[in-house]
């Protein structure tokens, strides 16, 4: 996979050293250019293809809105990150209030930045964009071109003709399965971080990404869960209290082998012009637990991946389904597709998502809200 290319603004060469050093840290990201002069950043991103500019320090209302409205309007692809110390943090809240600046990520920078501490914190900031930067850029060039919605004949039979009636019990729940792209990184840790430690049923995600990237998220959730978040495997068993995110670049399915479900990957065309696609999970588990009673959750993203895939598991299993309200979406695509299908049992701001998702582990007692 490529790196993304970044380039740094800034005056102050101790930041600089610091961010340099962070943003080669995360192996997703090379600095190409690291300056003062707002002249030679505008060469360098109009010369080169740069995916993320970072800005130290907060310049003046008028020079930001300048350099954002000549880099927006030039380069609309490129990722703006506006990097600031503890103490300018109500500039950030007065700049962040400006509807021209809604492109700007934001990087919080500690007072001192020559522990270990603050460079792991900066690291992990910067992880967690460059990671939603690759994400969306893989999602963009799929969104181009996107296949009909077909998750491929050996789950055809699995889908009913109309609506499927919501269930009114679940419990106990075997499994939860999640799909998400554009946004969902956020969106799962904001889930993640949230489930307790004796949550002991299995969740499996479908999160849109490339080849490698998965493991990097997997990595980055498991510092924040109190449950292990590890990157599936093929014939990895499928076990509670854990959470398994599918590797990008194959689709992940369940199969029983000697009474056990484990894990099969597949090298198979893309589905919904993804892969790994909700749609080939979820329809999977229809069969391997059939009769059994699933969780499903869709959140964020674009595209309409994880419709089918309900759809198998509302006609094979007792399945609840959750989706993630426009609101709290970065894209409201995914979730809207199931609401509109008529499969989606309750429609959750994502701040309510897990405890939604504990509660219903928890009692296993229903009810249908749209």
């Amino acid at each position: 996979m490529n790196k993304l290319n970044v380039v740094i603004l800034t005056a102050n060469s101790l930041n600089k050293r610091h961010l340099v050093d962070a943003v080669k840290s995360t192996e997703l990201a090379q600095v190409v250019c690291a300056t003062s002069e707002e002249t030679t950043m505008l060469e360098k991103i109009s010369s080169s293809t740069i995916d993320v500019l970072i800005i130290i320090g907060v310049p003046p209302k008028k020079a930001v809105l300048s350099t954002v409205n000549v880099i927006s309007q030039t380069h609309p692809n490129l990722h703006l990150i506006l990097a600031v110390q503890h103490n300018e943090k109500d500039s950030i809240v007065r700049l962040h209030s400006l509807p021209e600046l809604d492109v700007l990520d934001f990087l919080l920078l500690p007072h001192e930045c020559g522990t270990k501490k603050h460079f792991e914190g900066i690291r992990n900031q910067l992880n967690g964009i460059f990671t939603q930067v690759i994400t969306n850029k893989f999602t963009s060039i799929t969104k181009k071109r996107l296949v009909p919605n077909t998750i491929g004949p050996e789950f055809e039979q699995m889908i009913p003709n109309g609506k499927v009636a919501a269930q009114t019990q679940l419990k106990p729940v075997e499994l939860v399965v999640m799909a998400a792209s554009t946004g969902g990184p956020a969106a799962l840790e904001s889930i993640c971080r949230k489930l307790p430690p004796n949550f002991d049923i299995p969740i499996l995600v479908i999160q849109h990404m490339p080849i490698k990237l998965t493991k990097n998220l997997a990595r980055s959730l498991n510092k924040v869960s109190s449950l292990p978040v590890t990157e599936l495997h093929e014939g990895d068993p499928i076990e509670p209290g854990q959470i398994m995110i599918a590797p990008g670049g194959l689709h992940s399915t369940i199969r029983i082998s000697r009474g056990k479900r484990i894990t099969k990957l597949l090298a198979t065309p893309p589905v919904n012009g993804v892969r790994p696609a909700a749609d080939v999970l979820f329809s999977s588990v229809a069969a391997a637990y059939a009769g059994k009673n699933i969780l499903a959750i869709i959140l964020t993203g674009m595209g309409t991946d994880g419709t089918n895939g309900v759809k198998a598991l509302k006609s094979s299993c007792n399945c609840y389904c959750l989706a993630q309200n426009e609101g709290s979406c970065a894209v409201y695509g995914m979730p809207k597709s199931v609401v509109n299908a008529g499969l989606v049992d309750q429609v959750k701001d994502l701040k309510d998502l897990a405890m939604e998702i504990i509660k219903i582990v928890s009692s296993g007692d229903v009810k249908r809200e749209c």
